[in-house]
C-alpha cells in the first residue's frame, strides 16, 4: 500500500518561512530517470504552492516505482526554508555485475574496488549513488596508474523483478601523469592541501609539461616542503621559465598550494593527434590545426584546439575526453600532442525501456 503525506504547513507571512528551495531525497533504488522528476523541479518556476506540490508527489506514486513519499519543510536555517520530497523507492537486489577490462588490469581492480565498503557488489540493493562511487573508484584506479580511462555503465533495472544488473566498461586511453589518491584507495598524509591553483601561470608556460614534472600534481595532494623545493628546482633546470615560484595561501577550509610560472618563448617542433577508443583510426590531420611548427607555443591557442577537437569528434551516444601532452625535445623546443579517448556513454535500461 502507497503512503502518501502533505507538505508541512508554512506561512509565508511568518519569519521568513517561505520556501526558496526545493531538493529530492530519495532511498531504496530510486529510478535514474530524470524527466521523472521533472514536476519537482518546476515547483522553483510556478511557485511552492501546497496543491502543486501534493499533485506532483501523487504523481511520482502512480508511477509504481514509490512505496511512499512525504514532502517536508526544512526551516533549519534562518529565512532559507526549502521543500524536501522524500521518496521511498522499491529496493532491487544487484543479480548480476560484471568488469569488462582489459585483463592486464582487471585482477588488480577488483582488489581495489574491494577496499572501498561503498562500491557496489553482488546482493547488495541497488542505488544509483552508489553505482556513481563505483564508477569513480575505477577511474581513480586509472589515474593511480597513469593511464586516461573512460568508464561506461551500463544500467539494466527491473522492478517489476525487483532485480538489477551492471556492467562496467573500461575504455583505455593515452598515458597519463599518475595522481595521488585518496584513502581508502591510497594512503592518509600528515599534511593534506587543496590545489595546486595554476591560475598564475602566462600563456608561455605549457601546462601539459608542468603535469609531468612535479610531483605536486592535482589529485590527492600530500603536502611537505620537501617535495616543494624537489619541483621547485626540476622546473628551473629546465630552463624555460623566467620566474619560478611556489607557496602555500591560506582559505577558509584550510591550505592551497599555488604556483607562479613566467614561460620564456618555446618553438614548437611539431604537432599531431592520436586518437583511442571510438576514435581510433579517424584522419586527423595536424596540418589542419592553427598551430604549426615553427611558431611560438600558447597555452590559450593549445586549449582552444583541444576543446575544439572535442566538439568535432563529438556525436550522440559518445562521449569525448582530449588531453594534451607537450615533451620538450631540445633547450627550447616542444613537441604538442593531442590525445583523444572516445567511449560509449551510460546506458541505462529501466522495465525495458531505454532513458535517454
Amino acid at each position: 500500500m502507497l503512503a502518501l503525506c502533505g507538505i508541512l504547513a508554512f506561512h509565508p507571512a511568518a519569519s521568513g518561512d517561505d520556501p526558496k528551495w526545493v531538493d529530492l531525497r530519495p532511498s531504496g533504488s530510486a529510478p535514474p530517470i530524470p524527466g521523472l522528476y521533472e514536476c519537482i523541479w518546476k515547483l522553483k518556476e510556478v511557485g511552492f504552492e501546497r496543491g502543486r506540490a501534493n499533485e506532483c508527489l501523487r504523481d511520482l506514486l502512480s508511477t509504481g516505482y514509490f512505496e511512499e513519499g512525504a514532502i517536508t519543510l526544512d526551516a533549519s536555517e534562518v529565512n532559507n526554508a526549502g521543500i524536501v520530497f522524500n521518496l521511498r523507492a522499491k529496493r532491487l537486489l544487484v543479480t548480476g555485475l560484471q568488469l569488462k577490462v582489459d585483463e592486464r588490469y582487471e585482477m588488480e581492480l577488483r582488489q581495489w574496488l574491494g577496499a572501498d565498503d561503498r562500491v557496489l557488489r553482488k546482493r547488495d540493493v541497488y542505488e544509483r549513488s552508489r553505482e556513481n562511487v563505483t564508477a569513480t573508484a575505477i577511474e581513480l584506479f586509472f589515474k593511480a596508474k597513469g593511464v586516461l580511462a573512460g568508464v561506461t555503465v551500463h544500467t539494466d533495472l527491473s522492478y517489476s523483478l525487483a532485480k538489477a544488473e551492471l556492467i562496467f566498461e573500461v575504455t583505455l586511453g593515452s598515458p597519463i601523469p599518475s595522481q595521488s589518491v585518496p584513502p581508502p584507495y591510497g594512503p592518509d598524509c600528515a599534511q593534506h592541501v587543496g590545489g595546486p591553483d595554476w591560475s598564475d601561470f602566462d600563456d608561455r608556460v605549457p601546462r601539459a609539461l608542468v603535469g609531468k614534472l612535479v610531483i605536486l600534481r592535482p589529485g590527492f595532494m600530500c603536502f611537505s616542503n620537501e617535495k616543494l623545493q624537489r619541483d621547485l628546482k626540476v622546473l628551473r633546470e629546465t630552463n624555460i621559465f623566467e620566474q619560478v615560484d611556489g607557496f602555500l595561501v591560506s582559505l577558509d577550509d584550510g591550505k592551497q598550494l599555488s604556483l607562479r610560472l613566467r614561460g620564456r618563448p618555446l618553438i614548437v617542433r611539431a604537432v599531431s593527434v592520436q586518437g583511442y577508443g571510438s576514435v581510433r583510426g579517424q584522419p586527423i590531420l595536424p596540418g589542419e590545426l592553427p598551430l604549426k611548427p615553427g611558431m611560438l607555443y600558447s597555452q590559450s591557442m593549445v586549449s582552444k584546439i583541444a576543446e575544439k577537437l572535442a566538439r568535432d569528434a563529438s556525436q550522440e551516444g559518445l562521449r569525448i575526453v582530449v588531453k594534451e601532452d607537450v615533451q620538450l625535445v631540445s633547450g627550447q623546443e616542444v613537441q604538442v600532442e593531442f590525445h583523444v579517448l572516445g567511449y560509449a556513454a551510460d546506458n541505462i535500461v529501466v522495465d525495458g525501456r531505454k532513458v535517454n
